[in-house]
């Protein structure tokens, strides 16, 4: 950084590629002197197997139209690693990167943040990178981004409900990670009570013998449709779920995404939540227990 004579400083990952007018598309935006860094779209590269088409799914939303969003609320909250380009008067007022932070495109963004100095998006420049193949390489990659995010997060945990940091503060950092706890919660809920329905079914039918057919056909003769029965808990689950199928959609069709191409990745992402969840308690439990997290394993 300091041996750097330009004005911008960019950063880039060794397995991301630049489209050729990337740098003209994002320069334009430092005309604005508040602006610390800009960031572009990230896509998958050459996609071929299904864990692949469901990241380059997660990349069009996460890495894509969901930054642009957050942009217009002055909310971004990373400068992704793959590429970024940085202000270089920004970097050094910021003491640059924290080399002991192991997601530094993230906590770089919350000091940004706190010092008022903004980030942008541009949803026309893309990169592409290489993404995890495997699910042994998934997870690793993952532990590692959602255990340093924690580690963020309780570093800068006054950035929570911070009137001084507007929208960032106030909206962004209590809806996103208030949300993502909740989320999880209802997730172990959910696990706890299909668990607990299906002992339940086990009991029952070892009272029975076990003669489910039987039992079955008894259930539907006799079964009832009341409208009254249908559980509140199952409309707030369901309701979020086409929700984010409606968004998904819209947000394709946006970015102008093949809907055809991107079908298989669409459905899978719908339920990527699972992981998703799962991966949020295993780093909570790592970061609880101060274990190390490497970069690569």
């Amino acid at each position: 950084m300091h041996e750097a004579r330009g004005e911008l400083i960019a950063t880039i990952d060794a397995d991301t590629v630049i489209e050729g007018d990337t740098l003209e598309k994002v320069c334009g935006y430092f005309r604005e002197e508040d602006i610390g860094a800009v960031i572009v779209r990230v896509r998958v590269k050459n996609p071929s197997n299904w864990l692949e088409k469901i990241i380059e799914m997660e990349y069009n939303m996460g890495l894509g139209f969901y930054l642009k969003l957050l942009s217009f609320l002055n909310c971004l909250y990373l400068t992704p690693g793959q590429f970024s380009i940085y202000r270089k008067r920004v970097l050094e007022d910021l003491d640059g990167f924290d080399v002991n932070n192991i997601v530094e495109d993230t906590e770089i963004a919350y000091r940004m943040q706190k010092k008022g100095y903004r980030i942008a998006c541009c949803l026309s420049a893309y990169v592409y990178t290489k993404v995890p193949n495997n699910v042994r390489s998934f997870y690793y990659q993952r532990r590692r981004w959602y255990s340093g995010t924690i580690q963020t997060i309780l570093k800068h945990r006054d950035v929570f409900f911070n009137r001084e940091l507007g929208n960032f503060g106030m909206f962004f950092m209590p809806v996103n990670y208030g949300g993502i706890i909740i989320g999880t919660l209802l997730f172990l809920s959910t696990i706890y009570l299909t668990a607990q329905t299906v002992y339940d079914y086990i009991i029952y039918y070892s009272l029975i013998n076990f003669d489910i057919i039987g039992s079955t056909v008894n259930i539907i003769q006799t079964a009832e449709i009341d409208p009254l029965m249908i559980s509140i808990f199952y409309f707030l689950g369901i309701s979020p779920f086409i929700m984010n199928a409606l968004i998904n959609f819209y947000a394709l069709r946006k970015m102008g995404e093949s809907f055809r191409e991107s079908f298989f990745g669409f459905i899978c992402f719908l339920f990527f939540f699972i992981p998703y969840n799962t991966l949020w308690i295993i780093c909570a439990y790592v970061v609880v227990r101060n274990k190390q997290i490497k970069w690569r394993e």
